[in-house]
């Protein structure tokens, strides 16, 4: 079976469960999920949104929710497809997952552009991410702009702040952590307010509550993370 390398480093809290679903995202989680159960007449589809909002979070989902079911997937970014060799073959693929399309180089337009319709004809269900909608992406090949906008579009907007309270705890849940009710309303005055960050950071806290054997309390973040101990 032919398959590209999925996003390394994947724990519970990327997958669909972990994603907090809110009335700003759920057309978009929902289009994504039924797009990787084959539950949709689309084919193709694109989310969009500024860095931090949940895109990669949303695409590794889906990627490990189609390989759970037996599909074939492929997993690049926009600076993989850099590398044209790196389309090779994905139309043997049922899912194509590319992330970050902005990351895409203009001599990698065309091979973007066959791939897509190669894809289209084997029937390869297509997910993209950027960070605006592919007419504002500085597309130089017209052709491409215009098969990125093939699908429909979803924006993913930055949570607000009790949803973002709500997707915090979620992490922590995800990971079956163990945390003092104060600690999540701590890293949102803390840290900025962005749920890729806040990730990485309950992803540190786990490895080292995982072998400190400590409940995640406010010194325990502060030391963990080094924050001032104001």
């Amino acid at each position: 079976m032919w398959q590209l390398a999925l996003p390394l480093g994947v724990t519970a809290d990327q997958s669909f469960d972990a994603f907090h679903v809110n009335a700003d995202n759920a057309l978009a989680v929902a289009a994504v999920q039924a797009l990787v159960h084959g539950r949709s007449d689309e084919p193709q589809l694109l989310v969009w949104g500024e860095s931090g909002v949940g895109k990669t979070h949303l695409l590794t989902a889906a990627c490990h929710a189609a390989s759970a079911i037996g599909w074939r997937v492929a997993y690049l970014t926009g600076e993989d497809v850099n590398d044209q060799e790196a389309l090779l073959g994905v139309e043997g693929s049922d899912l194509l997952c590319l992330d970050d399309v902005q990351q895409l180089s203009t001599a990698a337009e065309e091979s973007l552009f066959h791939a897509i319709n190669r894809c289209r004809q084997t029937h390869t269900r297509l997910l993209f991410s950027s960070i605006a909608e592919p007419a504002s992406l500085n597309i130089e090949l017209a052709d491409l702009t215009t098969r990125l906008q093939w699908g429909p579009r979803f924006q993913l907007l930055p949570l607000r702040d009790d949803a973002l309270h709500d997707a915090l705890e979620q992490l922590f849940m995800a990971r079956e952590l163990t945390w003092n009710e104060d600690v999540v309303p701590y890293m949102l005055k803390r840290f900025p307010r962005d749920i890729a960050q806040l990730r990485r950071c309950v992803q540190t806290l786990d490895e080292a509550s995982f072998h400190a054997k400590r409940r995640i309390t406010i010194p325990f973040v502060k030391t963990v993370l080094s924050l001032d101990t104001d």
